[in-house]
């Protein structure tokens, strides 16, 4: 038989969120609990058929003047009416201006991808901004349509839990004219943070001053607070910008239509005689999408808000859908606050609508999925899957997996490594780890001994000492040797690994025990808190047979740092304390090991220490000494990387 056709086509990803379902479904613990998919979700864990829903399907069953025939291109002409208005609000000056069109889609995707292929394929628009984190499929979408410029915009603030205005506003100012904006236009997925009303008048007046299309998603209308005028707020804001923008409505939440694809694709002009052609245009990217929409669950919708004792029913049951996520909210911060779990968890009940975004890592995610609670990657979680019986059981298994997996927050001043608003994460830490702000920042400070030797890199030829007072680096200058220290008080001074250049690439250090101590001492993320103080130390000194004391005075001088050693907690997945600087030296010891860490530095200071050093008057004299430097040996040796950056601040002498 030839080969298939087929034969080079690969199996693409999974979608995250639909092969959560499948595992919470294949599961058989009794415990299990589905934490990703987006739907209602009742007290018992069920799908909910709002009872308006029920009523109006009976009537329109009872009902033999309705048909099966195509309905118009765009839609549903009723369903297209009332979901307009319940967006914009009665008397919404757009409407009373006649500046409004709008087209049925299949759900709020389907809006998103006619409203994208008419800005890509009418307008030639190309570039999307899309806030960062975002609903999975906004890029999808808009790639899909042809969008070859997809840039995020700041949001999601992960240190105070909540919204990175600062860094929107100056995204958005940022964005080339005509590019495209994706607004979420309430209870924003994932996060279910939203901009304050103040807030969105700043955006909106930065999207008109920058001339950038508005596009909004509004897929949660009566989910986020319950009220349908109090959720539209930022939309009909927006709408009465005098502006040209999209609004894509979904009824699949609010209405629990979530296999209808019902949904609403409404057009705003500035000029409203050039509705007709847009409608033309838009009428054309339908016809070869999807040909025609569904009618039955666009009916459903029509009945309900066109029957004033519907309407009002429907109305009672959004709030009590909003009430249930709210409450579920409220005991899951309680349950945490029970077990005092490490962090700040208030986000949970500041936010709003279906999601939190609850700032779990990924290694806590996996956790929570090996005890059958299934979430996205992301730590995104569906209120929704949360009830009164199982809230306990995952705040437990969140807190357990916090404390197994923890996460630190530095503070912007010196301290105590913790979480909370006047903090930053361990990425900005790290970014900032050789540049430390004014104010200093976060780290553990150690009594360490640096025995080794100062070395310059240039030729000889090129060395030249300068008579000035500047620390600056006129000459190139490095150090080797090894940091030590040890907590056992009786333990003898240990010959220490010798400068040659075994011991600069790190081979002459057991790897293979270095990791065999890290994995069965203290963990990576550990708090501060929970380390003892160390501040016992040990004096190693190098072997003087090493060096060359004919040629030292202008190529190695051996020389001891003593001083402190200021390092970040945690730092690419090693924890390096006090504490596993003793444990490490401590079971050495007891093997009867030579064992220490290879250190590499270089930096102006030590140039001034080197010339300090360079003349014999001056060289028994202690030199104050403050550099950067790099901690190897740890996983693999001098690799970019897998060090640690390290500040050493104290004296340095020559030693004899």
């Amino acid at each position: 038989m030839s080969d298939s056709v087929f034969k080079d086509v690969e199996s693409a990803p999974p979608i995250q969120v639909f092969q959560l379902t499948k595992l919470f479904l294949d599961s058989t613990d009794p415990n299990k609990v589905n934490l990703g998919v987006g739907a209602y979700r009742t007290e018992e864990g069920k799908p909910w058929v709002l009872p308006v829903v029920r009523a109006a399907e009976l009537q329109m069953a009872s009902d033999e003047t309705l048909n099966h025939e195509y309905l118009p291109v765009a839609g549903l002409p009723d369903f297209r009416t009332a979901a307009t208005r319940i967006l914009l609000g009665q008397g919404h000056k757009v409407l009373a201006e006649g500046k409004v069109e709008s087209f049925q889609a299949l759900g709020g995707t389907g809006a998103l991808r006619l409203g994208a292929a008419f800005l890509k394929n009418v307008m030639k628009f190309s570039t999307v901004y899309i806030s960062d984190p975002t609903w999975e499929n906004h890029r999808g979408v808009f790639q899909a349509a042809g969008f070859n410029d997809i840039k995020l915009y700041r949001y999601w603030d992960n240190e105070t839990r909540g919204l990175n205005f600062a860094g929107m506003c100056e995204d958005l100012s940022n964005a080339p004219a005509n590019a495209v904006v994706i607004l979420h236009g309430v209870a924003h997925n994932p996060t279910g943070i939203d901009p304050t009303r103040e807030q969105w008048r700043q955006i909106a007046q930065i999207c008109k001053e920058k001339n950038l299309f508005v596009f909004v998603d509004c897929a949660y209308q009566g989910f986020a607070s319950g009220s349908l005028e109090e959720d539209a707020w930022a939309s009909r804001y927006l709408a009465d910008q005098d502006i040209d923008m999209f609004v894509a409505q979904s009824f699949s939440k609010n209405f629990g239509l979530y296999n209808e694809r019902v949904g609403n694709l409404v057009v705003i002009s500035k000029d409203p005689k050039k509705l007709t052609e847009i409608r033309s245009q838009m009428e054309i990217q339908i016809r070869v999408v999807w040909s025609n929409p569904p009618n039955h669950g666009a009916r459903i919708v029509t009945t309900v808000l066109n029957n004033t004792a519907f309407f009002e029913e429907w109305k009672g049951q959004i709030l009590t859908m909003a009430n249930r996520i709210k409450k579920m909210r409220q005991e899951l911060l309680d349950n945490l606050k029970k077990l005092g779990t490490p962090g700040n968890w208030d986000h949970i009940t500041k936010q709003i609508g279906m999601f939190s975004y609850t700032g779990l890592t990924e290694k806590q995610v996996e956790y929570l999925k090996s005890k059958s609670i299934y979430l996205l990657s992301s730590g995104r979680i569906s209120m929704c899957g949360l009830t009164s019986k199982n809230v306990a059981y995952v705040a437990k298994t969140m807190d357990e997996a916090i404390r197994a997996y923890p996460t630190l927050n530095f503070s912007a001043h010196a301290g105590e490594p913790g979480p909370g608003d006047e903090s930053f994460s361990f990425v900005e830490f790290a970014r900032q780890k050789l540049n430390p702000p004014e104010q200093g920042y976060n780290v553990v400070k150690t009594s360490v001994i640096i025995d080794g030797a100062l070395e310059r890199e240039m030729g000889e030829n090129e060395f030249k000492l300068k008579d000035t007072e500047s620390s600056e680096s006129f000459i190139k200058i490095k150090m080797l040797g090894v940091l030590s220290s040890t907590s056992t008080p009786e333990a003898e001074s240990k010959q220490c690994v010798t400068l040659d250049e075994e011991a600069e690439d790190g081979e002459n250090v057991d790897l293979g025990e270095v990791q065999n101590i890290l994995s069965i001492d203290t963990q990576a993320g550990t708090l501060r808190t929970s380390v003892k103080t160390f501040k016992t130390r040990s004096i190693q000194t190098v072997a003087s047979d090493k060096v060359e004391p004919d040629t030292y005075k202008n190529r190695a001088i051996p020389a001891r740092f003593e001083g402190t050693m200021m390092t970040p907690v945690y730092f690419d997945g090693i924890m390096i304390t006090p504490e596993k600087l003793d444990v490490m030296l401590t079971e050495a010891s007891k093997k009867g090991d030579n064992f220490s860490l290879p250190i590499k530095l270089q930096g102006g200071m030590l140039s001034t220490a080197f010339k300090a050093m360079s003349q014999t008057d001056k060289g028994d004299e202690p030199v104050p000494v403050k550099f950067h430097g790099k901690l190897q040996g740890l996983l693999e040796p001098n690799k970019d990387g897998q060090s640690v950056p390290v500040t050493f601040d104290g004296n340095m002498r020559k030693l004899e």
